[in-house]
């Protein structure tokens, strides 16, 4: 499956919360699994641009003054589109569906759902 730098790292954020078991959690332990390891260049160009741009926060997160944000944003937009073709596990809707996923959380990561052939 085709998915951007960008989506992979937000899906992977989504992932990292869920705390689902059976089919359904084995599929997200994989592709987070999967996108962690696809996005791994992308999150050490990310960081090492939050911390040129931003101002450590002490607990992993960073502030940003609204010019330095404005060039954080310019400077990984042309990593956030780069394209990668990532080897997905998908299950079927029954599956997906019979978990404990919220609504956001569903939305977010319907990519990984089988599509009907």
């Amino acid at each position: 499956m085709k998915m951007t730098n960008s989506t992979m790292w937000e899906s992977i954020q989504t992932l990292m919360g869920t705390q689902e078991t059976g089919k359904l959690g084995y599929a997200c332990a994989r592709n987070l699994r999967k996108l962690m390891s696809e996005c791994k260049e992308y999150m050490e160009v990310r960081d090492r641009l939050m911390m040129e741009y931003g101002t450590s926060q002490g607990d992993g997160k960073f502030s940003f003054d609204p010019e330095k944000g404005k060039a954080f944003a310019d400077a990984i937009r042309e990593y956030a589109v780069i394209e990668h073709d990532v080897d997905i596990y998908q299950v079927s809707e029954e599956v997906f569906c019979s978990g404990n996923l919220t609504t956001k959380e569903m939305f977010a990561l319907s990519w990984m759902v089988k599509e009907d052939s």
